[in-house]
């Protein structure tokens, strides 16, 4: 498991708009995860068996796309225990952004 620091990093850049993951799809879109990326496809036993979603940063992205969606040559994973670490910063960003908002 990652560091909680670099989990929060993570949730930030995801935030951001930095970070493309599997989440991304809509329900029906996950027969193109071997096309978005590719390892996914030509290596899928190199990745987790604990592995919940598969992400990278948008500047890996190669310059063509599938679908309207990005394609990398390579990917990290995000696992089960670290989910709900991100899920938790994530709220607290949204959350902020929601009182910046309201101007409070």
């Amino acid at each position: 498991m990652r560091p909680k620091k670099e989990l929060k990093k993570l949730a930030e850049d995801i935030f951001d708009g930095r970070v493309f993951g599997t989440w991304d799809l809509s329900k029906g879109e996950e027969n193109l995860i071997g096309m978005i990326f590719m390892v996914a496809a030509f290596a899928p036993e190199k990745i987790p068996e604990d592995t919940v979603h598969l992400f990278e940063y948008m500047e890996n992205a190669m310059p063509r796309g599938v679908n309207g969606k990005p394609m990398f040559m390579s990917c990290r994973i995000l696992t089960k225990k670290e989910l709900p670490i991100v899920q938790e910063n994530l709220g607290i960003l949204r959350k902020l952004r929601e009182q910046y908002r309201r101007g409070q």
